[in-house]
């Protein structure tokens, strides 16, 4: 019983010992908000919340009110502010790219424990062309050269051995019995902990309970038990808050570089679906101009024919106006083909379920808004244009952090040169007999 009491009381002040040894690592920035449409809970309770995986609800597929406000009569009344808001709501890429965010978030955890990273994604897709990406920058280079990074989470260890022998003894004279009956028990529970300055600190306690039928022993059971702090720290290679904090100063501009990905995501979508609309308007114009075109044609053939019937015009002109009718008509043709074909690429780009949807897929789209063109473009110099466009686009912005990056990691594979060297200290104080206590330090 008193065994069993000393290991629980040093499990309990192990336990209370994690949230201190914890302070040393970096506190994580602030959990960004959850994106629309996306359900996050965080997992666990108590003292190992950090270390459990947030609840991520599953995707909405449904699509927005909005939509079903802009059908009337089985047509779909569109203007290019209705476009934007749709496709913001509804788009499947940008929904997509919501998601980076919190893969970077869980790699600056992975980083603030000390693991190696698995880098961020910066591949866009465009919704002009269906199942098309457009590569990003690279996140990951240099990443893995240098030394390991040291594990910055407290591992805790606890072990227990129990042994049990019979050994047959040819004299009685020594052990006092002739079948000697030996019961051991071993316990083990030790807690580590690494920083960022290059040092590893451990603690462990150890206890070991003898018990047999000898006769001869003095103490019976027998009991020992110890507790030994090592501090370990490296002076060249791993030396340094710089080196071992480069994982954690990556993950925090991948951080910064998704929300790059998701804003230039939702530029690219953005301007992929007013190319779309003012195609379809363009192609709605075009429909009209071949049903006008085809209208002259009919009107051509028609007066052609009254004229050959009185004499005034040779028979071949007829079958000229023929050929010109069945020419336009094949024009009309292909120009509804292709305003069929763009409702269908805009109807999938604004909703979530594309032409699923019995009522989207049987709406004709009729554009609200035409192209005007004004009578003064008032134009900004071109040097202007140029220091705005370097200063507001993501993709710059991303290119920056790419390269600070890999200055972070550059400095890594020097010290992979460095030869190994360690300074130990270590103390080790028995408790249980308390008959000797010794502290050394190696040479």
């Amino acid at each position: 019983m008193m065994r069993v009491r000393s290991f629980a009381a040093v499990c309990c002040s192990l336990l209370m010992l994690l949230p201190s040894a914890g302070a040393q690592t970096p506190a994580p920035a602030p959990v960004p908000a959850s994106p629309v449409g996306m359900t996050i809970s965080p997992g666990g309770s108590g003292f190992i919340r950090p270390y459990r995986a947030p609840d991520v609800g599953p995707i909405n597929l449904a699509n927005t009110n909005r939509l079903d406000a802009l059908l009337r009569a089985g047509k779909l009344y569109l203007s290019i502010q209705d476009v934007i808001a749709l496709a913001l709501e509804n788009n499947l890429d940008i929904e997509l790219q919501r998601y980076g965010p919190r893969i970077a978030r869980a790699d600056f955890k992975r980083a603030s424990a000390g693991s190696a990273l698995r880098g961020v994604s910066t591949a866009i897709s465009t919704a002009s062309s269906p199942g098309a990406t457009m590569n990003g920058v690279g996140v990951n280079a240099f990443t893995s050269a240098g030394p390991a990074t040291l594990n910055l989470d407290p591992a805790v260890v606890a072990s227990y051995n129990r042994n049990h022998q019979t050994t047959p003894q040819t004299s009685s004279f020594v052990t006092g019995t002739n079948s000697l009956v030996t019961t051991t028990g071993t316990t083990n529970v030790s807690i580590q902990k690494s920083f960022l300055t290059g040092t590893t600190t451990s603690l462990g306690w150890d206890t070991t309970q003898s018990l047999s039928n000898s006769y001869r022993n003095d103490f019976n059971p027998a009991r020992s038990g110890g507790i030994s702090l090592n501090v370990q720290q490296h002076l060249l290679q791993g030396f340094g808050v710089a080196l071992n904090n480069r994982f954690i100063r990556i993950a925090k501009n991948n951080l910064r570089l998704s929300d790059l990905t998701f804003q230039q995501q939702v530029i690219i979508t953005v301007a992929a679906v007013e190319s779309l609309y003012w195609d379809l308007v363009s192609f709605n114009e075009n429909v009209k101009v071949s049903q006008q075109a085809l209208a002259l044609a009919e009107k051509l053939y028609n007066d052609n024919k009254k004229q050959v019937e009185i004499g005034t015009l040779a028979p071949i002109e007829i079958v000229r106006a023929e050929a010109e009718v069945a020419a336009r008509q094949q024009d009309l043709t292909v120009a509804e083909t292709q305003l069929l074909f763009q409702e269908t690429i805009i109807k999938n780009a604004l909703s979530r379920t594309g032409v699923a949807s019995p009522s989207v897929s049987e709406a004709r789209i009729i554009p609200t808004d035409r192209m005007n063109v004004p009578e003064k473009d008032a134009m900004l110099p071109m040097q202007e244009l140029v220091t705005k466009a370097v200063e507001s686009r993501p993709d710059v912005a991303q290119t920056r952090i790419v390269m600070a990056n890999a200055q972070i990691s550059l400095r890594a594979p020097r010290t992979s040169y460095y030869p190994r060297s360690t300074s130990p200290a270590a103390c080790a104080i028995t408790v249980w007999p308390a008959t000797s206590t010794r502290c050394r330090r190696p040479a």
